[in-house]
């Protein structure tokens, strides 16, 4: 009986399973990682990225009080420092970008000269002139062709980053399908 018993569990424990097809591609990534050195690409994910800033990119606020140029105060948008670059990365293509831009008027510094740039890819969609405090904010407004990703740059105009604040207030990306 024991016999019988030892050879019904041996005939069920010797059945072979079959490595599911999701377990071959992660087997041929690694092979190719260790072997070829080449990693597996990895779908980049929506946000923001911050190459360079003076200080933290603050959003919706700048030491938090609202976003302000001049005497114009804003609830949304992107407090940032120059030289300042910012990758914006979106879930699907875009149709457009836009922004209020000017110097935030939010504490006691004077002076600041800013100029504000959208790009993406190599080609500069929006430049401003140099930009001073006590300027009303100018209106950026730039066509994005279906882009997942560009760039905000906020650069001094030459002559050092001394209240360089820039707001990218009530900045609106209107997507591809609307």
């Amino acid at each position: 009986v024991m016999y019988l018993i030892l050879m019904i569990l041996s005939v069920q424990l010797s059945f072979a399973v079959e490595p599911a097809s999701e377990e071959f591609i992660q087997r041929d990534q690694w092979v190719a990682a260790k072997f070829e050195g080449k990693q597996p690409e990895i779908p980049a994910q929506p946000g923001l990225i911050v190459l360079a800033n003076y200080g933290p990119v603050q959003q919706n606020t700048r030491d938090g009080q609202p976003l302000r140029i001049v005497d114009q105060q804003f609830k949304r948008g992107l407090y940032c420092h120059a030289n300042s670059s910012v990758v914006v990365r979106l879930p699907g293509p875009a149709k457009s970008f836009s922004a209020q831009v000017g110097i935030d008027t939010n504490g006691q510094y004077g002076g600041g000269s800013i100029i504000f740039i959208v790009k993406s890819g190599d080609k500069e969609l929006y430049r401003s002139p140099v930009m001073h405090r006590g300027e009303a904010a100018q209106s950026a407004t730039v066509d994005l062709n279906g882009a997942t990703e560009f760039m905000l740059i906020v650069n001094d105009s030459g002559d050092n980053i001394n209240s360089d604040q820039a707001s990218w207030a009530d900045a609106k990306v209107t997507f591809a399908n609307g």
